[in-house]
């Protein structure tokens, strides 16, 4: 299966939702990040979640502004999940949010297959349980 986009692109919006969930893993003892990627109905699609502090429903409503951050002064420009969105609209995808405050949050990734061809529920790179590593 093939995905029409640019590497360095989509490269860069994964990076950036890693490097957004070990932040919010600064204060978690048992620190999770979890990876998991597979083909669904005509989508390759990348889930990137943690255990970490979870996101406010109030920041949940910005966290894809420009300049939006939760980081302290001088940690962030609040640009990286702003950028990651324009990325994933430009490849025809999308890019979903789901969180709750003191259990995690998971971003999902929706890119559209170059090939009619579709491949349902078989994962990508993974296998059938998410990859998780320890922090």
């Amino acid at each position: 299966m093939e995905i029409n986009c640019n590497n360095v692109q989509i490269e860069q919006v994964i990076t950036n939702l890693l490097l957004n969930a070990e932040d919010a893993l600064d204060h978690t003892k048992d620190k999770r990040i979890f990876i998991r990627a597979f083909f669904d109905n005509g989508y390759a699609i990348v889930e990137v979640r943690d255990n970490g502090k979870g996101i406010s429903k109030a920041q949940q409503q910005k966290i894809f502004d420009p300049f939006f951050t939760t980081k302290k002064l001088g940690e962030g420009m609040g640009l990286g999940l702003s950028i990651s969105l324009n990325i994933i609209k430009n490849h025809g995808g999308t890019i979903d949010l789901g969180s709750r405050e003191g259990k995690g949050t998971a971003f999902r990734i929706k890119l559209p297959l170059a090939s009619s061809m579709y491949i349902s529920n078989r994962n990508l790179l993974f296998g059938p349980e998410p990859f998780f590593r320890e922090i």
